[in-house]
């Protein structure tokens, strides 16, 4: 029956947009409306709010976890490659969209985030063991890198436009390109080293100043 509905209002439309009828636009229109709202009205027939609450909160507590098991296995040499969004998806048979909506949703952070601060958080427990070298670490799957920003625009001392102005202009008339640095440079870099792009890249100390010579 719910499906006769939305066959009848198909062929309506339809029979409208084959006529000369000098109004039919509105009334194909509205028939597109109440096709539209009796299939909004059948997906949403089961919808249940709690459950799906339940569901994302079960989500988020098995991506947690995979990325914690994930995260020891790479340390541990038992695997090689990162796993990124995508995979974690997969590893709970979800569109990468849909899986990304629900940790953002209902975490506040986003996957990548997720993954760099567990990356950090462990590279941190690492570095805390000083008989390992970087390159040592490296060989876990773990890169460690630093970035060495210049004063950054609207952050820190330089949130207020207005504040120690001789200190702003001694920095920028210090650098080539003649501004500071904006968060947008350094997130970025942080993002590079956070990707599958720096994958080569380990033990080293990047300098986001502009050629600065302060």
């Amino acid at each position: 029956m719910q499906f006769e509905t939305k066959e009848r209002l198909y062929h309506l439309i339809l029979d409208k947009q084959q006529t000369d009828f000098p109004y039919k636009n509105q009334i194909i229109r509205s028939l597109m409306v109440t096709l539209l709202l009796k299939i909004k009205e059948y997906f949403f027939r089961d919808y249940n709010p709690i459950y799906e609450g339940n569901r994302s909160s079960q989500i988020v507590s098995t991506f947690k976890l995979n990325l914690e098991n994930h995260l020891k296995e790479l340390i541990s040499g038992k695997v090689e490659k990162q796993l990124r969004a995508l995979d974690y998806a997969e590893m709970q048979a979800l569109h990468v969209n849909y899986l990304s909506n629900v940790i953002n949703t209902k975490t506040g952070k986003t996957i990548s985030k997720w993954i760099v601060d567990k990356m950090i958080s462990e590279t941190r427990v690492l570095l805390q063991n000083t008989q390992l070298s970087i390159k040592e670490i490296g060989h876990r799957g773990v890169t460690v890198n630093s970035i060495i920003p210049f004063a950054v625009d609207h952050s820190g001392i330089f949130a207020d436009p207005v504040a120690y102005p001789e200190l702003r202009k001694s920095l920028v008339d210090s650098c080539p390109m003649g501004r500071l640095a904006e968060v947008e440079d350094v997130a970025n870099i942080a993002e590079f080293f956070a990707s599958d792009l720096s994958s080569f890249v380990n033990g080293q100390h990047l300098l986001v100043n502009g050629s600065a010579n302060q």
